[in-house]
C-alpha cells in the first residue's frame, strides 16, 4: 500500500512497477468552485494517455468524458452522467483496473467501465489537475517490491514538469526506453 496526504494540484504521481489487474487507484477530494470548472484524473505513459478521465460540471454538461490519446491524437469519447455533485462536494474515486477493462467508482458505486485500448503495463503515472483538492491517494495491489518515491529511477524521458498548466510539453519516450516498442506502431 502507498499513501499519500494533501496533494497540491496539479501534480502527477510516477508508479514505480508495472500496473495490473487487481491495482486500485483510489482519491478522496473536493471541489472547488474555480475557473475550469472541471477537473481531469489520467493514466500517462509519456506523452500518451492511456485512460483520460474529464469530470465536467458546466451548466450546459454535467459529464464524465472517457478518452485516450497517442501523441495528443484523441480516440472516440465516452460520455456517462457525472455523479459528483456541485462544487465544494467531497467525493471518493476509485479506478479498478481489470485484465480488459477499467471500472470507475464515484462514492462507492460503479458509474462507467472502459475498455483497455492501449496496454496498461505502460502507464507509468497518475495525473490530476483541474478544480479540486486532494485529500489522499491510496495505491493498492501493486506488489511493492520497490521503496515508492525513491529518486533515481530512470524512467527513460524529460518526465512530466509543468503538468496542468499552459506551458506543459508531454514527455516523449527515449528510443531505447522498454516501453517504446508498444507505442511505435502507433506513432
Amino acid at each position: 500500500m502507498h499513501q499519500r496526504h494533501n496533494v497540491p494540484v496539479p501534480f502527477v504521481e510516477p508508479f514505480y512497477e508495472p500496473v495490473m489487474p487487481g491495482v486500485k487507484i483510489e482519491l478522496d477530494g473536493c471541489l472547488h468552485h474555480g475557473h475550469h470548472k472541471t477537473f481531469v484524473v489520467e493514466l500517462l505513459s509519456g506523452p500518451h494517455h492511456v485512460f483520460h478521465m474529464s469530470f465536467r460540471f458546466a451548466h450546459h454538461e454535467h459529464k464524465l468524458v472517457m478518452n485516450s490519446s497517442v501523441n495528443g491524437s484523441w480516440q472516440c469519447e465516452e460520455r456517462v452522467h457525472n455523479p459528483i455533485g456541485h462544487h465544494d462536494s467531497k467525493f471518493h474515486l476509485c479506478v479498478h483496473v481489470h485484465a480488459s477493462h477499467f471500472d470507475v467508482h464515484v462514492n462507492g458505486r460503479c458509474v462507467a467501465t472502459f475498455r483497455h485500448r492501449y496496454p496498461i503495463e505502460t502507464i507509468q503515472a497518475l495525473g490530476v489537475h483541474g478544480d479540486l483538492h486532494v485529500d489522499k491517494l491510496h495505491f493498492t495491489g501493486f506488489p511493492f517490491r520497490s521503496a515508492w518515491g525513491m529518486p533515481g529511477y530512470n524512467w527513460g524521458h524529460q518526465g512530466y514538469m509543468g503538468y496542468g498548466t499552459p506551458q506543459y510539453v508531454a514527455p516523449q519516450f527515449h528510443p531505447t526506453h522498454h516501453h517504446h516498442h508498444h507505442w511505435r506502431k502507433h506513432y
